[in-house]
C-alpha cells in the first residue's frame, strides 16, 4: 500500500485520464487529492482531449409523433456496412420531453430548447455526469404587428473567456409588410447565468431564410448558420452563411458557395471543418437531386468535397458521418446511412420513424454545468427534465 501511496502525482493523471466517467466518478470518493485532482479545470480538459483519440458514438433522438414520446438510441462504436446494428438505449440519454431543437454535443454538452404554447424553455444537459441547468426565462414582449417568430440558436465555447455560451436569435416574420422581418437578438453566459440583449442587423432587404444548424457549427469561437436568399437574377436562390463570434459577441455575414439550382443547404461539421450539404435539382427523374458537400477553408473560401446522387428517393440529409457516409432520413420513413464511395445503404434501424429527428455525436464528458444555486439528486434528473419542459 506505501507504494501505492507514493505513486508520483504525474503518474497517477497519465492513469486516471484514461479512465471512462463512471469509474472516475467512483475514484473521487477513494482519496481527498484524487477528487480535487478530478475536477479541476485542467485534468477536465486534459480528459476531454484523451477522448478526441476515442471513436465517437452516433446517438438518434426522435420524437415520435403517434405516441406523444421521444426516444434516444445508442448505436455501436463501428457500424457494420448492411448491417442493422443493435443499439443501446441507456436511461441516462433519455428526454421525457417533445423538444424543439437539440444542438451539440459541444463537450459533452447539449442544448435542449421546447418552444411551450406560453413561452420558450431551454437549458443545458451533460447526460454523462446526469447534469441537467435549466436557463433563465428570455421572453420578447413589445406590441408586433400580424406575424409570427422563428427562433435560431447557437452554442459554442469562447476560448477567450473560456465560458459556453448560448446564442438566441428571434426573427419576426411581419404578415402585414413584405419584406419588413424584425430581428431580435441575446446572449447567455454559463459564467454569468444571466442573458444580455445583442445588437443584430442582419442585411434583410431581400427575403432570406434563416436556419438552425444540424449539430454545433461553433468552430474557433465562431458560430455558423446557413441562410438562403433570394438572389437578384430571376429570384435564384443564393446560399449565405451568418455567423456570430461568441469573443466579441458580434454577428456578420459571408457568401456561400456560388451554387445554381440550389433546394436547400444545411450546415454542419466535415472533419472539424464547417461543410454545407447542398442540394440541387437534377434532370433525372427517378433521382430528382443530388448532394453536395462544400468544405469552408480557414480564409472562408469554400471547396466541393463530395457530390452524391442518392439512390434513395426523396430522401433529406441530416448528417454527415465519418469522411465519407451522409445519414438520410428517406421517404418511407426510415433512418439510413449512405456511403458515398461504395453506394451501399444501411439502415440504421428496424423501425420507420414518424416525427423530428436529430443524429448527433456522443462522447463522455466531465465537464459540469451544475449550478451552485441548484441541487438535485441524481436520481431525479428524469423528473427534472419531464417538469421543466411540461406545457402548463
Amino acid at each position: 500500500m506505501e507504494n501505492y501511496r507514493s505513486l508520483p502525482d504525474a503518474l497517477v493523471t497519465k492513469i486516471l485520464v484514461r479512465l471512462p466517467v463512471e469509474s472516475l466518478a467512483r475514484f473521487k470518493c477513494v482519496r481527498k487529492n484524487w477528487y480535487w485532482l478530478i475536477t479541476t479545470s485542467s485534468f477536465v480538459r486534459e480528459h476531454l482531449n484523451h477522448l478526441e483519440k476515442n471513436p465517437t458514438r452516433l446517438l438518434l433522438h426522435f420524437r415520435d409523433i403517434p405516441s406523444q414520446s421521444s426516444t434516444s438510441l445508442l448505436l455501436p462504436e463501428k457500424i457494420l456496412p448492411g448491417v442493422i446494428s443493435l443499439h443501446e438505449k441507456p436511461s441516462y440519454l433519455q428526454i421525457p420531453a417533445q423538444l424543439t431543437e437539440i444542438i451539440g454535443p459541444v463537450d459533452g454538452i447539449y442544448f435542449l430548447y421546447k418552444k411551450l404554447s406560453s413561452d420558450n424553455r431551454m437549458a443545458l444537459w451533460n447526460p454523462t455526469l446526469r447534469e441537467f441547468r435549466p436557463l433563465p426565462p428570455y421572453n420578447i414582449k413589445i406590441s408586433m404587428p400580424r406575424g409570427y417568430f422563428r427562433y435560431i440558436f447557437g452554442f459554442g465555447f469562447d476560448p477567450l473567456s473560456q465560458v459556453y455560451k448560448v446564442v438566441y436569435v428571434m426573427i419576426f416574420c411581419n404578415l402585414e409588410e413584405w419584406n419588413n422581418d424584425r430581428v431580435f437578438a441575446a446572449v447567455y453566459s454559463l459564467g454569468k447565468d444571466c442573458w444580455r440583449n445583442l445588437a443584430c442587423r442582419f442585411d434583410n432587404r431581400v427575403p432570406s431564410c434563416m436556419e438552425n444548424s444540424l449539430c454545433s457549427t461553433c468552430v474557433n469561437g465562431v458560430y455558423y448558420w446557413s441562410t438562403l436568399s433570394s438572389g437578384a437574377i430571376a429570384f435564384q436562390p443564393l446560399l449565405l452563411i451568418r455567423y456570430f463570434n461568441m469573443q466579441n459577441e458580434v454577428f456578420g455575414e459571408i457568401p456561400g458557395p456560388k451554387i445554381s439550382c440550389v433546394i436547400d443547404g444545411l450546415i454542419t461539421l466535415y472533419k472539424e471543418s464547417i461543410a454545407l450539404l447542398v442540394r440541387n435539382d437534377t434532370d433525372d427523374f427517378i433521382f430528382a437531386y443530388q448532394i453536395d458537400v462544400w468544405l469552408m477553408s480557414n480564409e472562408r473560401s469554400w471547396t466541393k468535397v463530395l457530390n452524391v446522387v442518392p439512390t434513395i428517393p426523396n430522401s433529406c440529409p441530416i448528417g454527415l458521418w465519418g469522411h465519407d457516409k451522409i445519414i438520410l432520413y428517406s421517404e418511407d420513413e426510415a433512418l439510413v446511412i449512405y456511403d458515398s464511395k461504395t453506394h451501399e445503404i444501411t439502415r440504421l434501424l428496424d423501425s420507420k420513424i414518424y416525427g423530428r429527428r436529430w443524429a448527433l455525436s456522443y462522447k463522455e464528458s466531465l465537464v459540469s454545468i451544475k449550478s451552485k444555486n441548484i441541487r438535485h439528486k441524481q436520481s431525479s434528473i428524469f423528473d427534472l427534465i419531464q417538469e421543466f419542459f411540461k406545457d402548463e
